[in-house]
């Protein structure tokens, strides 16, 4: 049958006519799984003809040692999976592990008839049958919430033919939920419709995060005949493997709904097209450069459909281009991001441009999909990210987690008054956990920066890095060579003095002095990026890294500054910005300059003490005899000029 021949058909006819402006009941008919009410907001904003609309949003899973069966024929423990990993599909398909996740939360073990058990999280999606032998998935703590009677008409089940090869009943009612505690859980996402097999063979469920957008992708391409839809973003290539394949799930589920209509719409790598309309009826995805953005012009279409991934990273010329597209009254423009940026078309969006209630004014319906609030998030990552990220002050928090924009973002990284607090912190060190470490900036030319000379005493790694102030000395004028030997006065007065000095610009003399007389040094070079993926995915550089590090030590009272009214001005005026990837980015030092904000040299040097490591003093002292005389030159030198 030709797809003119499905535009004739009474059933397509139907089909259009119960779904046309009508994208809620669409999900709910015909996803295999409830939406939540945040999901239902955002459906029912999207299809009003000519919506604006703008979401802001920030971010279920299974006990340690739940076997998940691979389609390679091998059982391994959830905690095992991996990014790639093919699982067992409800339909005997493979499904492909996207991304994974771990964190802790309320855990209950789920006992079945058959005498098999399985450790769930309170936000895991269960996969039942109801009395009427139709799939239904519920939140383990909806499930919870039922009374007996209830809970005994919902079974769990496995799929034909796996019940019969086993000899194991096709369903398996639940016997008894036990509470087992607040313990780990490990999860992952799926490709498809997220169903799967455990190593039991019991059907199991896995949630998606772009749900919403690839529903929209398919509800505007299949009821409005002729219509065009473009899927873009900064990076496509991310929003390809995740929008773009759970889109495969989407028409997995529409087509067995309706077989009538199964093989109409084709999706390739890079399309999704109605048979024999591949280039007027179809579904694009493609890269919004900056440097290019004439390349999504042309788009003109009754029905078109503009989805823009991460918009608030896209440039306004982007979102320009985009929108002169929308000359059609019916067009709708959708745009989903974290509100990275305070500035720019996505930001309007949620702000100036937002439709108030009971009010005509305004262009865009500004959604916020606050973590906080979801049904899907546990609590027990919501304790985690105000752990990882700080606190619900961090701009972190906000833009990650609660999905709006930070109250600071446009300010400085460290609240003065946090830094006049920290002066008169007490740190506490662990019994020979500790050690002494210089922290050195070099002054770029004589007259302009000062050099920097800070001893602290360190102790703990990572969260527990502490830190204390011992003395903190400024050379306005002093060169790099009599700064190196300055440097070496203090190795001979400390016990397994670490040093670590600023390696680029004015301080690789520093550095060559001491490594000369067999000084070891560290080198800071903090313009590189960060040594780990988890932590390049939050900073822009070291840089921002150690910044931010020192921000959380204030924070958590492990750090005590020098008492200086240098290092609380320096401290409280540290400009930074969110980049349009949710990093840390912190303002170059020309453009600190040009804002009339001076270098911080001292406040640099505190942000060392997050890079580099420490040797516990109290393990013996290692000198030489080149160091030993290098220090009685610089201490026959300390009546001189050039070290006042």
């Amino acid at each position: 049958m030709a797809v003119s021949n499905l535009l004739a058909d009474p059933r397509y006819l139907k089909f259009r006519e119960r779904y046309y402006d009508n994208f809620e009941q669409y999900v709910l008919d015909n996803c295999p799984y409830t939406p939540t009410w945040q999901q239902i907001d955002f459906c029912r904003a999207c299809q009003v003809p000519g919506a604006r609309v703008a979401v802001a949003s920030g971010h279920g899973c299974f006990g340690k040692g739940t076997m998940m069966h691979l389609w390679t024929g091998e059982d391994i423990p959830v905690e095992k999976i991996e990014i790639g990993f093919p699982l067992i599909g409800d339909d005997g398909e493979p499904r492909v592990v996207l991304s994974t996740c771990h964190g802790q939360e309320n855990m209950y073990r789920f006992y079945f008839w058959g005498g098999k058990s399985h450790v769930y999280n309170e936000s895991h999606i269960l996969c039942l049958l109801n009395s009427e032998r139709q799939v239904c998935e519920i939140p383990v703590r909806e499930f919870l919430s039922w009374g007996a009677d209830k809970r005994s008409s919902f079974v769990a089940y496995r799929p034909y033919p796996y019940s019969i090869f086993l000899e194991r009943p096709a369903i398996e009612p639940i016997t008894r939920v036990e509470y087992v505690g607040f313990d780990d859980y490990y999860g992952f996402t799926l490709d498809g419709n997220h169903r799967f097999l455990s190593d039991d063979y019991m059907v199991l469920r896995n949630t998606g995060k772009s749900f919403c957008l690839a529903w929209l992708l398919d509800w505007n391409m299949r009821v409005f005949p002729h219509s065009n839809a473009l899927l873009t973003a900064t990076n496509i290539e991310q929003a390809r493997s995740v929008v773009w394949k759970y889109l495969d799930g989407v028409i997995e589920a529409v087509d067995s709904m309706y077989p009538w209509m199964a093989g109409f719409f084709i999706k390739e790598t890079r399309r999704y097209y109605a048979r024999g309309y591949k280039d007027s009826w179809y579904v694009l995805p493609k890269t919004a450069s900056k440097s290019a953005p004439e390349n999504l012009a042309g788009q003109h279409n009754n029905n078109l459909l503009i989805v823009v991934d991460e918009a608030s990273g896209v440039d306004d010329a982007i979102h320009g281009v985009l929108r002169g597209a929308l000359t059609h009254r019916r067009n709708r423009y959708i745009m989903t991001s974290q509100p990275t940026r305070p500035a720019g078309h996505f930001a309007d969006a949620m702000t100036r441009l937002a439709k108030q209630d009971g009010s005509d004014a305004g262009i865009y319906t500004a959604i916020t999909m606050n973590s906080e609030e979801s049904p899907l998030v546990g609590l027990r990552f919501i304790k985690e990210k105000l752990e990882e990220y700080g606190g619900h002050h961090s701009p972190e928090y906000q833009i990650k987690v609660l999905g709006r924009f930070p109250d600071n973002m446009v300010g400085y990284l460290i609240a003065r008054q946090w830094a006049e607090d920290c002066q008169y912190n007490t740190i506490n060190f662990s019994d020979g956990d500790w050690g002494y470490v210089l922290l050195a900036d070099v002054a770029e030319g004589m007259h302009r920066d000062s050099s920097v000379c800070h001893i602290v005493r360190m102790g703990g790694q990572d969260k527990e890095r502490r830190v204390e102030s011992v003395s903190c000395e400024e050379f306005l004028d002093m060169n790099e060579i009599a700064f190196a030997r300055y440097i070496a006065s203090k190795y001979h007065e400390y016990p397994n003095l670490t040093i670590a000095v600023d390696g680029d610009g004015a301080g690789r003399t520093v550095i060559l002095e001491l490594e000369g007389v067999g000084i070891p040094v560290t080198q800071i070079h903090w313009g590189l990026p960060c040594y780990t993926k988890a932590a390049q995915a939050r900073y822009v550089n070291l840089r921002a890294y150690a910044h931010c590090k020192l921000r959380e030590a204030i924070y958590d009272r492990r750090f005590r500054g020098p008492r200086s009214r240098k290092f609380v001005d320096q401290a409280s005026k540290l400009p930074f910005e969110i980049d349009e990837r949710g990093r840390y980015k912190m303002e170059t030092k020309e453009r600190m300059r040009a804002k009339g904000i001076k270098s911080p040299d001292l406040c640099d040097t505190c942000c060392f003490a997050f890079l580099v490591d420490y040797i516990p003093a109290e393990t013996g002292i290692k000198r030489n005899t080149r160091i030993n005389e290098f220090y009685e030159m610089a201490r026959a030198m300390q009546g001189e000029e050039q070290w006042a």
